[in-house]
């Protein structure tokens, strides 16, 4: 589990802090879309 938290961290680092931001978001996003 803490490799792939490690990963999204990585490349948010290497392409940039945005990237990384638009990742969260995303992910954010279909968290939400799982509630009921």
């Amino acid at each position: 589990m803490a490799v792939i938290n490690l990963v999204p961290l990585c490349t948010g680092i290497s392409f940039g802090l945005p990237a990384d931001l638009l990742h969260v978001d995303r992910q954010m996003l279909a968290w939400f879309h799982r509630w009921p």
